[in-house]
């Protein structure tokens, strides 16, 4: 997927679950999410630019038009999201992001650590909050937690919600299993 982005001039970076699997705990999901370099009037070239075995599940210009993200299948059946980059903190992921590798001769750009972190903070579902204190538990002192509030305060203003540094805080102090 991000070899045919790329061509097109789309980057595409993973985050999520699968990132997840580099930086913490794997946990099972049903789909693999990528955030793109791609405006909502780049529909034709993000079409353009996907592997042709995938398939949009809908109407892609709906999606992308109302969420900002696409929802395509692959030939394995393998559900993809692609989210659009859509604020300067998505904009440095992209610019982040390092080459892992997922499997036997197979790697991806990842997102770090830290920006998992901070997604996964900023998301409201509890999973999320367990997907962050097992980035915490298992990245612990290589985490750079000066980059991690600074995008925190931002995120807190932005959206109007004081609880963030303090959710932080809180999985910090928490003992490891």
């Amino acid at each position: 997927m991000q070899g045919s982005l790329a061509r097109a001039g789309i980057d595409a970076v993973v985050v999520g679950a699968v990132a997840l699997a580099v930086w913490g705990e794997a946990r099972y999901t049903l789909d693999v999410d990528f955030k793109i370099s791609a405006e909502r009037d780049d529909l034709h070239r993000l079409l353009a630019g996907l592997p042709p075995d995938c398939t949009p599940l809908g109407p892609a210009d709906e999606m992308i038009e109302r969420a900002g993200l696409l929802f395509v299948r692959d030939a394995d059946g393998v559900r993809l999201d692609l989210l659009l980059c859509e604020t300067s903190f998505d904009d440095e992921v992209l610019r982040r992001a390092v080459t892992v590798e997922l499997g036997q001769g197979v790697s991806a750009r990842v997102c770090t650590a830290e920006d998992l972190l901070i997604y996964k903070l900023i998301a409201t579902r509890e999973k999320d909050l367990i997907d962050a204190t097992s980035l915490i538990r298992r990245q612990g002192a290589t985490l750079d937690l000066a980059y991690v509030r600074r995008w925190l305060r931002e995120f807190e203003t932005a959206l109007d919600d004081s609880t963030l540094i303090p959710t932080l805080e809180r999985l910090l102090q928490r003992p490891a299993r």
